[in-house]
């Protein structure tokens, strides 16, 4: 995918109004925004109007999120969670304001929704907390969200059998969890886990079969995998991997109908490899020439 397809795909989808955001369109948003403006930083940093639009289309975004967030439905820890990112993870911005938004819509949030969380909700309120205090400075271990989260990663590698699998436990939820126990190593520091965490990567690993197609039943399973394979620090990398669940995706993009909720879950994926592929070839480039 060239740069002259990021920008068309990146206008499609950021074509119409952001009022009444379902969930997997809001998503693609965020990763197109966040994986563009990337890609600009990178190949045409002094692009000051392409990264003022990504900007605007990034704040306009991030109020749409706002408002469903202030609705206080079931889903608003994933919006929450994607003000998070917005806030956090876009390149070569200034998100103070944001980010003290997302800090007290976490402390109102976070204490109620862990008591009865279900199991996609604690997924994402996890992130959150990573988000909140992934770069905090000073030792913090005694946090109570800090304890929670550190429990809910031992519980959930006690809780595997000898294979490394959970019981009863949907594949998109363990993939989802093997990334946070990930980040439990890498954010917070605890290398206890580790040994454990990756008998249990290779037994989902193992069984995830990179022949078959992507269906509506399967997609979030394997844009999950996608998601841990671009930011993969514990476990092995397979760029190869990740560029054929990328291929697969992709495939499956082209079979369903655009702009459905599935279109939008594997666009965001198939856009954001594209991205990373740019900055991955312009990193080898760098490294040959200085060779």
């Amino acid at each position: 995918m060239t740069e002259t397809n990021l920008q068309d795909i990146f206008n499609l989808l950021c074509t119409g109004s952001f009022a009444g955001l379902g969930v997997a369109r809001a998503d693609a948003l965020v990763r197109v925004c966040i994986a563009y403006n990337d890609v600009l930083c990178a190949v045409a940093y002094d692009d000051f109007d392409g990264r003022g639009r990504i900007a605007a289309i990034a704040d306009a975004l991030y109020d749409a999120l706002r408002i469903e967030e202030a609705k206080g439905e079931s889903s608003d820890i994933r919006h929450l969670e994607m003000m998070f990112r917005l806030a956090k993870d876009f390149t070569m911005s200034v998100y103070g304001q944001k980010d003290e938004e997302c800090s007290r819509l976490y402390r109102k949030a976070i204490p109620e929704l862990i008591s009865a969380a279900s199991d996609e909700e604690e997924i994402y309120a996890m992130r959150c907390i990573i988000y909140e205090f992934g770069n905090a400075i000073g030792d913090i271990s005694d946090l109570w969200d800090l304890r929670w989260f550190g429990q809910r990663c031992r519980s959930w590698v006690a809780a595997a059998d000898a294979s490394g699998r959970w019981d009863g436990v949907d594949e998109t939820v363990a993939v989802h969890r093997l990334m946070l126990l990930q980040d439990n190593s890498m954010f917070f520091g605890d290398r206890s886990l580790d040994k454990a965490v990756q008998k249990i990567y290779a037994a989902y690993r193992s069984g995830l079969d990179l022949q078959a197609s992507v269906t509506e039943h399967n997609v979030n399973l394997f844009a999950a995998w996608h998601d841990l394979l671009k930011n993969s620090f514990r476990f092995d990398d397979e760029p190869l991997m990740r560029c054929r669940i990328a291929g697969l995706l992709e495939e499956f993009s082209n079979r369903v109908p655009a702009f459905s909720d599935g279109w939008h879950m594997a666009m965001g994926h198939v856009f954001e490899d594209a991205c990373l592929e740019i900055q991955e070839n312009i990193q080898h480039e760098i490294f040959a020439e200085t060779a």
